[in-house]
């Protein structure tokens, strides 16, 4: 009896991992005729349910698993009664018919699926020696996040983005922060550090409808950094931060430095490069 390296499930297939699925199809050739025989399939990684099916070969066509077949919380099959001649393709799909079609991949390993047969069901006929093919999961190619192609300050009489902007030295100012998101973000972050300023309940944020105050949870690093998640978008975005009423230095100059990921917390993607623009405090004579 053998287990082939079958189409869509090969003896090393790797699998991405993170929120993706993938049909899996695996199948079986009995070297000699089955009557009333048994196979037992053990999965690791994923599991089946009764929305996943089988064909035994032949004419018989394609049917469901019962729940009669599963076991163990779906990670065994048992097929008892079978009836199929030597050779036949005996085909086995996991996430095939089941809306939505596919099965979430497990996380980075090595998964066995391991197949026993008893072609008579009785023992009559010694059962087969357990036959194993394996699943791997590979975690996914990590992607750098895309830096913004417009980033910096918005400059309070032309709306121009400027990486430098002057401010009066010594004096209580506002700024507004901008940030343009490059291509698709899912529930992902943008991360704002100032050096010389910090950031207050009192600022707002602007996600492209109206203005909010920033909250305690955004708030970290001593009140320097700004961190905006959970956002998600399919086209380029436009974020403002409108910074209140801060005292400027009598002189010198700061940094304010930009990084976003484009999935947050997930591992597709990496966080672009840093990206700085400069406040510089301006006496007036």
């Amino acid at each position: 009896m053998k287990i082939r390296q079958p189409r869509g499930f090969y003896e090393k297939q790797t699998l991405r991992f993170k929120n993706l699925v993938s049909a899996s199809r695996f199948d079986y050739y009995p070297k000699e005729a089955f009557t009333g025989g048994t196979l037992q399939i053990d999965i690791e990684g994923v599991s089946a349910t009764t929305g996943d099916y089988y064909n035994l070969g032949g004419d018989l066509g394609w049917a469901n698993f019962t729940e009669d077949q599963l076991s163990n919380d779906g990670h065994t099959i048992t097929i008892s009664n079978i009836d199929t001649d030597a050779n036949n393709d005996i085909s086995f799909e996991l996430g095939g018919s089941v809306y939505p079609v596919g099965k979430t991949i497990p996380a980075a390993s090595s998964y066995p699926i391991t197949l026993k047969a008893d072609t008579d069901g009785e023992g009559a006929k010694l059962p087969s020696e357990e036959q194993t093919i394996t699943l791997v999961s590979t975690a996914a190619t990590s992607v750098q996040t895309s830096a913004s192609a417009t980033y910096g300050f918005m400059t309070n009489y032309d709306s121009d983005i400027v990486t430098n902007y002057s401010l009066e030295a010594n004096s209580t100012n506002s700024f507004i922060l901008y940030y343009l998101s490059t291509g698709t973000f899912t529930d992902s972050t943008i991360t704002i550090t100032m050096d010389d300023f910090t950031f207050t309940t009192n600022d707002q944020i602007s996600l492209g409808y109206g203005w909010v105050n920033l909250t305690d949870q955004q708030i970290s690093n001593d009140g320097h950094t700004l961190t905006i998640s959970g956002i998600s978008t399919a086209f380029d975005s436009v974020f403002l931060i409108n910074v209140k009423n801060k005292n400027i230095p009598e002189s010198g100059s700061s940094l304010v430095q930009f990084v976003a990921d484009a999935d947050g917390t997930g591992t597709s993607m990496l966080p672009s490069e840093e990206q700085t623009a400069t406040l510089i405090y301006v006496a007036l004579p």
